[in-house]
């Protein structure tokens, strides 16, 4: 990925907690690192995939239903090429919130055993960032 340059910022979630950030910018996508395991973003295409197995994903959870914007690739295109590229590639359509306890469970459970870094998306990546941030409640290791 040619990556152009990152920022730093400080969000503060909790009144007594705060949390670093890294946003990742380049020319096709935007990565928000939440944590060294976990990281959102927007909408990708299969385009995007190699520049994302070249950073060192090694799997992408897709919480986006199908069919939600015309033009959107759908998960199983997305699912197809990150088979040729070896990534692992999970699908958990997340509507609106609140989320149901299963997918929680699910997205923390798939990226807590996963041996490398994931890459979580939706629309804008909001709801990637709320699945990660409503697992802290349940003791999440991600």
């Amino acid at each position: 990925m040619n990556l152009l340059y990152y920022v730093l910022i400080d969000i503060s979630v909790y009144e007594h907690t705060n949390l670093y950030f890294k946003i990742f910018l380049s020319k096709k996508i935007n990565i928000l690192k939440i944590t060294n395991k976990y990281s959102v973003a927007s909408q990708i295409f299969p385009e995007d995939l190699s520049d994302i197995a070249a950073t060192g994903f090694q799997m992408i959870i897709c919480n986006r239903p199908d069919h939600e914007d015309i033009g959107q690739p759908t998960a199983k295109v997305i699912a197809e090429e990150c088979k040729k590229l070896e990534i692992l590639f999970y699908h958990i359509p997340l509507l609106n919130t609140p989320f149901k306890n299963k997918f929680i469970k699910m997205q923390q459970t798939l990226v807590n055993e996963c041996d490398g870094p994931v890459l979580a998306y939706c629309r804008s990546g909001q709801r990637s960032t709320l699945m990660w941030h409503v697992g802290l409640d349940d003791d999440a290791k991600f």
